[in-house]
């Protein structure tokens, strides 16, 4: 080594002792300094012993060794492009901007014909028994992608994830933590290095016959722990908000064919439902895939049923909002949407009725309130630009189409506000378009 000089050296830890590392480099780091060689060394982070012998040599050399952790996924859309850029001409699928690296091998070898030896590694199947602890287990990798040592044993999932780095270790590793990370009871956590095979697990699990109940009674399980660890509301709410956001839960099982992929998000929402009652951002949550659910259902008692549902959760959820204590970051906003839903679920449901021809006075009070909230989003606060997606643009357009076709039911105030909205309306329409 000290033959070299100007010299870049790239070293796997894997192909040196850490006594050997210690006693060849770290002890003779100041001829090598001299003799203007840098040495890269790679390191996984669940080797224990290298980081130890590492640490305990740290303070007499730290000025000449510079730590540099490395992620498993690309963070910057540039680097994503480049990256996409250099495999097109092999014909492969791109690299997407959330997938580790992990995940898109798993993906690539997905889209081929040619059987990799990866699959053989990485099974799917692993939840024929039903586990609800390795369900559980597979939950909180998919959400959290790393978790301590302490918070493992706290969910009794620990024996679930040593088993799974034992068996899977490309997916699941020990990472033990650097001195600044540790807190008192955690030396290390489990990390996921593919989101990708833990939602082929749950989706493999789905479509298997009662995977669905079982995933819930996991996703419940979950819920009730966090609520032992957390007995205060703000506290619980904020460590399980992951958990319940409807466009995660989408992501998380988009495979499934149930549904489209609401039928699971809405059994889950049931599930937890008695835990979370008094949290407003979970009762939004619910009424939004209850919402989506509605516009695709085509019987109509059960829209009806799916949309009188929704449209309680959206009342209380904004009740609760309003009157919410804590801090109140954001939570005009939050309103903001709240109202945005609430609104719509009245479409949709006056789109039914009309549809029906079930005119009433009723009826007819829900068109003036969508119209005052459509008129108070859009026109007075000018809230949420640019934060429509595009069935809620076309639920806003059929209104409005409806409504021209019934504008006489309107008295002189609510026509003026169906106006000035759809003024409004119109510029945010183009943009969006």
């Amino acid at each position: 080594l000290l033959k070299q000089e100007n010299a870049y050296i790239l070293i796997d830890e894997g192909a040196l002792t850490p006594e050997q590392i210690e006693r060849h480099i770290l002890r003779q780091i100041t001829q090598i300094k001299n003799k203007n060689i840098t040495i890269i060394i790679a390191i996984n982070k669940s080797e224990i012993d290298f980081l130890n012998s590492l640490w305990e040599n740290l303070e007499n050399i730290k000025s000449e060794v510079e730590i540099k952790t490395l992620s498993n996924k690309f963070y910057e859309k540039k680097d994503v492009d480049d990256f996409n850029q250099r495999i097109s001409a092999l014909s492969m699928i791109n690299l997407q901007k959330q997938d580790t690296f992990l995940d898109y091998l798993l993906r690539v070898a997905d889209s081929s014909i040619k059987k990799f030896n990866i699959h053989n590694k990485l099974p799917v199947h692993i939840l024929k028994c039903h586990d609800k602890k390795k369900i559980k287990a597979l939950i909180v990798l998919a959400v959290e992608k790393r978790i301590t040592s302490r918070r493992a044993i706290e969910l009794s999932i620990d024996e679930q994830l040593y088993e799974f780095c034992k068996e899977y270790p490309l997916a699941v590793q020990k990472e033990h933590l650097l001195r600044i990370e540790k807190d008192k009871e955690s030396g290390f956590k489990f990390m996921l290095n593919s989101a990708y095979w833990v939602t082929s697990c749950l989706i493999n699990l789905v479509e298997q016959k009662d995977g669905k109940e079982s995933l819930s009674h996991a996703y419940y399980d979950i819920f009730v722990s966090y609520r032992k660890l957390y007995p205060k509301d703000r506290d619980f709410y904020k460590v399980t908000k992951r958990y319940y956001f409807l466009d995660y839960l989408q992501q998380l099982l988009f495979k499934a064919h149930y549904g489209g992929s609401l039928e699971l998000p809405n059994l889950l929402y049931s599930k937890i439902h008695p835990l979370m009652a008094e949290n407003y951002q979970f009762l939004h949550q619910e009424a939004k895939c209850k919402l989506r659910m509605a516009r695709g259902e085509r019987k109509v008692e059960k829209k009806n049923e799916i949309l009188e549902m929704a449209y309680l959760n959206i009342n209380r959820a904004y009740e609760l909002a309003a009157t919410y204590e804590g801090i109140k970051l954001n939570i005009e906003y939050t309103m903001h949407h709240m109202l945005l839903t609430k609104a719509l679920i009245l479409t949709n449901y006056i789109f039914l009725q009309i549809k029906s021809n079930n005119m009433s006075d009723e009826l007819i009070r829900y068109i003036e309130d969508s119209i005052s909230i459509y008129y108070n989003i859009f026109y007075q606060q000018k809230a949420l630009k640019n934060k429509y997606n595009r069935h809620s643009i076309n639920d806003i357009k059929k209104f409005i189409e409806i409504m021209s076709e019934q504008i006489n039911l309107l008295d002189k105030e609510k026509k003026k506000q169906f106006e000035l909205f759809l003024s409004e309306f119109r510029e945010i329409s183009i943009e969006w378009n």
